[in-house]
């Protein structure tokens, strides 16, 4: 009886250290469970703020980036005075054979030219060549019109040097809005006028802040204006000439009025420090 007795007590004893045992292996697994869990969740944490940081900055310098590459389209004078020549010399085979120029539009990719045929002229359709490429009319009984004609107006130095990540070196935005002021107040004529569209600004310039040493941070603002003038390149040539921080104009547009023998409306930027 005895023995029964203390196999019972040792039997609860067992029990009991086996419970608190599993009682303490419950709470280590979970105290382990929930410090892993705990270390996971702030390792992941971080990862993604890391991953949120990198992915602004990221963001931030292609909105730079992307606002330069925009901003540097356009053609330099010297290819407006090309392009100019060759609109000059594709429309001769036109005029010869009974057509007037009506009207053309070019921006940096493309131009658009329609020709009227001549009173007591014979209608033939042809072939408008620019810069050596054939271009195929649209037609009807007195009209011809080019659409798509590539007009090479995205060609100047601002654009390569920036392709090549190299220095850019502009003029301050001060000096220049007091030339083109000073210069309009000394002309007459509202052709011989630089006309501003638009002041100088920057969209990215709290980014270009944030990011002072990133290689596209450059801290220039565009802003706009029309010139009204002749469509003849060696005029065009003429009223550029001598006039100062030419490499800060670039053309994006070229509009020939209608009615008018060759007067074109210049659209363009001009791009300088802040």
């Amino acid at each position: 009886m005895n023995k029964f007795i203390d196999n019972w007590k040792n039997s609860g004893k067992t029990k009991q250290i086996i419970a608190i045992v599993s009682v303490s292996l419950t709470v280590a697994i979970g105290s382990c469970s929930y410090f892993y869990y705990s270390n996971y969740k702030e390792q992941e944490e971080i990862k993604l703020a890391k991953e949120l940081k990198e992915n602004q900055i990221k963001n931030a310098k292609k909105a730079i980036t992307n606002y330069y590459e925009k901003a540097f389209e356009g053609a330099s004078i010297n290819q407006l005075v090309k392009v100019l020549g060759e609109i000059n010399i594709s429309r001769i085979p036109l005029l010869e054979t009974g057509f007037n120029e009506d009207y053309y539009q070019c921006d940096i990719n493309n131009c658009d030219f329609n020709y009227i045929l001549r009173n007591n002229s014979i209608f033939n359709s042809q072939e408008k060549i620019f810069f050596g490429k054939h271009y195929k009319p649209i037609f009807s009984d007195r009209e011809l019109s080019y659409s798509g004609v590539e007009s090479e107006l995205n060609n100047n130095t601002l654009s390569k040097f920036f392709q090549e990540d190299k220095e850019i070196k502009l003029v301050n935005c001060n000096d220049m809005l007091n030339y083109i002021y000073s210069y309009n107040s000394s002309k007459n004529s509202a052709n011989d006028k630089i006309t501003l569209t638009s002041l100088p600004e920057n969209s990215v310039a709290s980014q270009e802040s944030s990011y002072p040493d990133y290689k596209h941070s450059y801290g220039f603002m565009v802003g706009t204006f029309t010139i009204t003038q002749t469509d003849n390149p060696l005029m065009m040539k003429i009223f550029w000439q001598g006039k100062p921080f030419q490499n800060s104009f670039l053309i994006t547009n070229l509009t020939k009025i209608k009615n008018t023998p060759k007067t074109v409306i210049l659209e363009g930027k001009f791009i300088c420090k802040k």
